[in-house]
């Protein structure tokens, strides 16, 4: 019996904050829309007129809900300029959201506002995983995953420091002053740069920049930052710079490339795929004796080197042509 009274005070009080939440401010809503839109979500079981009659009643007296009339129904709405704490918690639905986004979005998001949503974040896993951990919300982070396509591997450490004033320092457009170790083990320190973009690449997170005096888009890696001093001066990013556009002209393949027309011939099993998963918009696939024969417009990287020989004897007949020159660099 104890229980029973126990489960039905929480199922009400989750009523009475989602109710808070539905109600908007500055207009107007009826009970019938109210309880028309709790049908419609799902989540909470939904009361009688009566019932929900009485839980605005009770929201009222508490959060000075405005009552206007329309004919024999009641119209409410919360005052403007109402303080954001009288505002209640996060859903369910919101809850997944900001879960799903910290878990594939973390490393991308600038420090300061991570910092900011951590209280959200934290949050939002209380409810999923202790308040309603049978709930399909709840449930549906683990129905989903992206996987990785390469031999996993653990993100490299970052240098304490680096990722905050590097994200500071895109987020501002302010120059960064840097000390870097490139993968030959030659330093370069004090040298002061542009950042424009930040890329993860499976596990590792790559700057993309302008070195201060050239006009050339660089791309460094964050685990070899030793040192990073975010300052005051900003600058106007370059307008010819496009993330997107150095994405797919292959510029974050390892190393300097060019764009080359490919061919090659693949087995049946091995290459089916490619027949859905295309190399490049202009991939044409015709079948030969044992397989297929693949032509597309790719950039030369050590990446698609590196694919080509993961199929081993499943793939001959390999011939490159170039098309154009890359104008990007690699660091």
């Amino acid at each position: 019996m104890i229980e029973n009274k126990r489960s039905s005070a929480i199922d009400t009080v989750r009523r009475l904050l989602r109710l808070l939440q539905l109600i908007p401010v500055g207009q107007k809503v009826s009970v019938t829309v109210l309880r028309e839109k709790l049908e419609l979500e799902g989540d909470i079981a939904v009361p009688s007129v009566r019932t929900l009659q009485r839980d605005l009643h009770l929201l009222t007296e508490e959060f000075n809900l405005e009552v206007t009339e329309s004919g024999k129904a009641l119209n409410y709405s919360l005052p403007r300029g109402i303080q954001h704490w009288t505002q209640p918690g996060l859903g369910e639905k919101e809850s997944l959201l900001l879960t799903m986004a910290q878990r594939h979005l973390g490393n991308l998001l600038p420090s300061d506002l991570q910092k900011v949503l951590d209280k959200q974040f934290y949050r939002a896993d209380q409810i999923l995983s202790y308040e309603r951990p049978d709930s399909p919300h709840s449930q549906w982070r683990n129905k989903v995953s992206i996987v990785q396509g390469l031999q996993p591997l653990l993100p490299p450490e970052l240098e304490e420091g680096v990722f905050d004033a590097v994200s500071k320092g895109l987020y501002r457009n302010t120059w960064l002053t840097i000390d870097y170790c490139n993968h030959s083990g030659k330093r370069s320190t004090g040298k002061r740069i542009k950042p424009l973009g930040l890329v993860q690449q499976e596990q590792r997170l790559y700057l993309v920049c302008q070195f201060q005096g050239h006009e050339d888009f660089r791309s460094l890696a964050m685990s070899r930052l030793t040192k990073v001093l975010c300052g005051t001066e900003t600058f106007v990013p370059p307008a010819d710079f496009d993330l997107q556009q150095l994405e797919a002209q292959g510029f974050f393949g390892i190393e300097k490339g060019r764009v080359i027309q490919l061919s090659f011939c693949i087995s049946r099993d091995a290459g089916h795929h490619l027949l859905e998963s295309r190399l490049s918009h202009d991939q044409t696939a015709e079948e030969v004796e044992g397989g297929y024969r693949i032509e597309a417009t790719v950039p030369q990287t050590l990446l698609l080197d590196r694919w080509l020989l993961s199929f081993g004897d499943e793939i001959w007949a390999i011939r490159r042509s170039e098309v154009v020159p890359l104008v990007t660099e690699l660091d």
